[in-house]
């Protein structure tokens, strides 16, 4: 019989196989629970981690992911330029790749992480339409930067965003204070719920009244 791989292991576990690599690398986000379920699977079966696996803290580069969400904006661009420089500063490189329509973003942020051996991922813009048990297979510490996340406590996740809503409301605040009263607004979906474009409507409206 051959040698078990670790996607062995992680089938025989029940999870993924980036679990089983966070068990092996002693990440302290895996619950205690499936920590024990993998280390028992680990034990009996009597898995040995090639050098990949057990190496993985120790051959990740010194770098850090962009990932870009939507379509490219000026703002985003000015946006990731400012970002790679601070990056720059701290010592670390920075890894930009964009996410197109239609792919699903965890997936494509877990499978960067791993290949480029990435110490942080940081995501930005566009809609992040996903769970908490989603967000949690992210394997390295990351963070929003004015991305929407739709159902999702604010608390159960690190972001950098702009309000929307009140920005909008300064906008019209400021016109109002100088005299003008009939005030349009040019903006993107009115039923985009819960995105930039509702929100920017909704301190509009909520200026006017």
């Amino acid at each position: 019989m051959s040698a078990l791989s670790i996607r062995d292991i992680a089938k025989m576990a029940g999870v993924s196989v980036t679990t089983v690599s966070r068990v092996l690398n002693d990440y302290p986000d895996v619950s205690e629970a499936t920590k024990l379920r993998v280390q028992k699977v680990i034990a009996a079966c009597d898995y040995q981690p090639n050098n990949a696996a057990r190496n993985l803290k120790r051959t990740h580069s010194n770098a850090v992911g962009l990932l870009m969400e939507g379509s490219p904006t000026p703002f985003i661009t000015d946006l990731s330029d400012i970002i790679e420089s601070e990056i720059n500063t701290h010592g670390y490189a920075l890894v930009p790749h964009r996410v197109t329509d239609g792919v699903d973003g965890v997936d494509t942020a877990v499978q960067l992480v791993m290949e480029k051996r990435l110490q942080g991922l940081i995501i930005c813009g566009g809609y992040f339409i996903h769970s908490l048990e989603q967000l949690r297979r992210l394997p390295v510490p990351s963070v929003f930067c004015t991305t929407t996340l739709t159902g999702i406590d604010h608390a159960a996740y690190s972001s950098v965003h702009v309000d929307d809503r009140q920005a909008a409301m300064e906008a019209v605040d400021y016109l109002c204070a100088i005299g003008h009263r009939d005030i349009a607004i040019l903006g993107g979906i009115e039923q985009d719920e819960g995105g930039v474009s509702s929100q920017r409507l909704r301190g509009y409206s909520d200026a006017l009244s």
